[in-house]
């Protein structure tokens, strides 16, 4: 499963195209895309619901579709990395443990203001992903206050860390999200998980 960086507003389906492409050619495998409906016309949480019911759609039909759903990955960058996360708690705490492989591309984890981060403030101003632009891509993602301490939207606040799937991480050196992402390790190592950055 491919869940693309949309920043929850930008783009089509039509973006990941040829990478899926290029990804199932390279590791022989089949990709299916998940794209969920964007912001601001469809508000949290029927985005990660679409991304559910994809998912619950492609697990209860897998043979008709002559896929192997067994030890499935999901692949998430960015925004798509936070609907992965999000999905992986969903499915371990509904025992739909089909998925074996999480990969998260600088993922957003924490969007609550309940934890300091300090790569937040070292990188709020002057790089590609600065403060003003992420709380407006998240202000049309969200409806109310309460939304972002809600664990489909920061996953990282979830009590349980411990049947989530082996997980590798790629975080980038001046990315605001940076240090969630280590707490994010960090909550999986004291969990027992496999997980490599």
């Amino acid at each position: 499963f491919y869940l693309r960086a949309s920043a929850y507003v930008l783009g089509s389906i039509d973006d990941a195209g040829y990478f899926c492409h290029a990804l199932a050619k390279s590791l022989d495998v089949n990709v299916v895309s998940i794209e969920p409906r964007l912001s601001p016309e469809q508000k949290f949480p029927e985005p990660f619901l679409d991304c559910i019911a994809s998912i619950e759609y492609i697990y209860n039909h897998h043979q008709r579709l002559n896929l192997d759903i067994q030890n499935a990955t999901i692949w998430g960058e960015s925004s798509g990395a936070n609907l992965a996360a999000a999905l992986c708690q969903y499915l371990s705490s509904e025992q739909l443990n089909f998925i074996s492989k999480q990969i998260l591309f600088y993922p957003m984890l924490d969007y609550s203001n309940l934890n300091e981060y300090h790569s937040k403030h070292l990188y709020a101003k002057g790089f590609l992903m600065d403060t003003l632009l992420s709380d407006w891509f998240l202000n049309q993602y969200v409806r109310t206050a309460d939304d972002y301490e809600d664990i489909r939207v920061s996953p990282l606040l979830a009590d349980n860390f411990a049947k989530l799937p082996k997980t590798l991480l790629i975080l980038a050196q001046y990315d605001p999200m940076r240090d969630e992402a280590a707490q994010y390790i960090k909550r999986l190592k004291e969990a027992k998980g496999s997980v490599h950055a």
